[in-house]
């Protein structure tokens, strides 16, 4: 095997003459100057140029670069954005299905559209600063929602951080790139009133009167005063739950999720990949067991009337939207399934919860999520803080 050639060892040579001053056979005929390396995979490269002047001014920048270890073939820049997406979309096993596709979506649409055939060398910090902006529309042009172009851009990112893997660029040019803020959102909460109103209406529009517990009043119910998800609920089987016993609590364990990938539904885990066990109200057991009577344990708790699984499209735009229209004021503007779930913290806040009780309910990672995702239902809890304390420092004195 032949030694393994030194990296670096940058030269110019003269292609008109030859080391003794005497005329080359090549004199007169091309570029006069050669620029030799040899690159970090130990391939010896060269270079020609017209002008003793640029020949040198590239060896020293090859040497510079050589030395840092900045050095970057031209041709592997010339590797499109496309190319090495294709390259790192499939390692993203990491993540659950509906994350990949999700991610699949938005290069589809907004990514690949742009920056598919853009060579990652031709990608710059300003080129895709003025694109995330453009992202965003103006008066005339309807844009991309600011947390959408958040996501959109992280996948870039995340590209031509493996494009820097590869080597096929020596530092990412999305690092750095200032992104539009999401802005605080604006959590609904329902009192156990509105909830209840919206059950039974929800039940009745959902055509489903065999018994007084329906399958679409029960879920609303359950997302309200349990913190599921969505997902999770509706993938809830019998053997997941495990109503009260003697002094025992009844038990929802949650360990799978509905998803939609590429509009097929199947089953994943919940987010975060970590299972849970949330406690069941005493208002829900009797709806619960009148529910699953009768069911095998690999049923599903929730089902339309013919029995089907519950598709949230179908729900949300059938039963959700007419009766929010029904209700008025009943109910606040613009309430979303997913506000079901912050009503279940708000209400569980208000009976005394601690922050990590209602962190496990939800299944938030950390404690830190919760409070920064439910800080306004706090102050009144502060104040009662500061009350406790008067009342300590004054009996102290």
């Amino acid at each position: 095997m032949a030694p393994r050639r030194e990296v670096g060892g940058v030269r110019v040579d003269d292609l008109w003459h030859r080391r003794d001053g005497e005329q080359s056979a090549a004199y007169g005929r091309g570029k006069r100057w050669r620029v030799r390396w040899v690159d970090p995979a130990g391939k010896e490269r060269s270079r020609s140029y017209a002008r003793k002047v640029d020949a040198r001014r590239a060896a020293d920048a090859l040497t510079t670069d050589l030395t840092r270890g900045a050095y970057v073939d031209r041709k592997a820049g010339q590797t499109t954005v496309g190319e090495v997406y294709d390259l790192w979309h499939p390692l993203q096993v990491h993540l659950k299905p509906s994350s990949r596709a999700r991610q699949g979506e938005l290069w589809g649409k907004h990514l690949k559209p742009k920056w598919g055939t853009t060579p990652v060398a031709a990608v710059t910090r300003p080129s895709v600063q003025s694109w995330a902006v453009e992202l965003l529309g103006d008066d005339d042009v309807p844009g991309v929602a600011p947390g959408t172009v958040r996501k959109i851009v992280g996948v870039l990112r995340q590209v031509m951080g493996h494009a820097v893997e590869l080597g096929t660029v020596v530092a990412n040019p999305v690092t750095g790139v200032r992104l539009p803020a999401s802005g605080p959102s604006r959590n609904l909460y329902l009192t156990v009133g509105q909830v209840e109103w919206l059950a039974d209406a929800v039940a009745v529009e959902g055509g489903d009167d065999r018994h007084p517990w329906t399958a679409y009043g029960v879920l609303v119910r359950l997302l309200a005063y349990t913190g599921l998800r969505w997902g999770e609920a509706v993938a809830l089987r019998v053997e997941d739950v495990t109503l009260p016993s003697g002094d025992r609590v009844g038990r929802l364990q949650v360990h799978r999720t509905d998803v939609l990938v590429g509009g097929k539904r199947v089953e994943g885990t919940p987010k975060n990949h970590r299972s849970r066990s949330v406690p069941v109200p005493g208002p829900l057991v009797v709806p619960l067991r009148a529910l699953m009577s009768g069911r095998r344990k690999t049923a599903r708790v929730f089902t339309t009337p013919g029995g089907a699984p519950v598709d949230g499209s179908n729900f949300r735009a059938r039963l959700w939207a007419e009766v929010l229209e029904e209700a008025g004021e009943r109910m606040p503007a613009g309430l979303r399934v997913h506000d079901l779930r912050h009503t279940a913290a708000s209400l569980a806040i208000a009976s005394g919860a601690s922050v990590k009780a209602v962190q496990r309910m939800l299944g938030h990672a950390t404690a830190t999520m919760t409070l920064d995702t439910y800080a306004d239902l706090f102050p009144d809890d502060l104040d009662d803080v500061a009350r406790r304390m008067t009342v300590m420092i004054e009996r102290g004195r």
